[in-house]
């Protein structure tokens, strides 16, 4: 049962991504990529068991090679 809860963990990550890179870059949907994010949080935190998890993001265009390094989800 733990297996079959971490493989659903991990397809509902890779949802989120697959719906992040999808959203519209529009300033009307700056609300809902919001609360993507907060959800996000929420699910990895709930995943790692913790909130406290360092990592580093690198940016897309139009601003590519930008890092940005965290110390927690939320």
């Amino acid at each position: 049962m733990v297996t079959d809860t971490r493989e659903q963990y991990d397809k509902d990550i890779v949802r989120m991504a697959e719906c992040r890179l999808a959203m519209p870059r529009e300033a009307a949907k700056i609300a809902g990529i919001s609360v993507l994010g907060g959800a996000a949080a929420s699910v990895l935190a709930e995943f790692f068991g913790t909130d406290r998890m360092s990592f580093t993001m690198t940016s897309d265009a139009p601003f590519a090679g930008i890092s940005r390094s965290f110390t927690s989800f939320s």
